[in-house]
């Protein structure tokens, strides 16, 4: 099966960062796994297996943009 997440950020100290690490680890043992990262990336974000698929989709600024959520996977 085929699962994408998308998140704000996925750095380390957030919680979202720790439920999505410890989601993922288990789902990519059967499953092809995307994570989309709405914001733009950090240098301290948390590691994944190399079966992950990360997408970056770096917006800079706050708020609410149609032209983000418009992508292909």
């Amino acid at each position: 099966m085929r699962i994408i997440h998308f998140c704000e950020s996925i750095s380390y100290g957030g919680g979202i960062a720790s439920l999505v690490s410890n989601l993922v680890t288990e789902q990519s043992k059967d499953n092809d796994i995307t994570i989309g990262v709405i914001n733009q990336s950090t240098t301290n974000e948390v590691y994944f297996d190399a079966n992950v698929n990360i997408r970056h989709f770096n917006k800079k600024r706050l708020g609410f943009s149609i032209k983000y959520p418009v992508i292909s996977i």
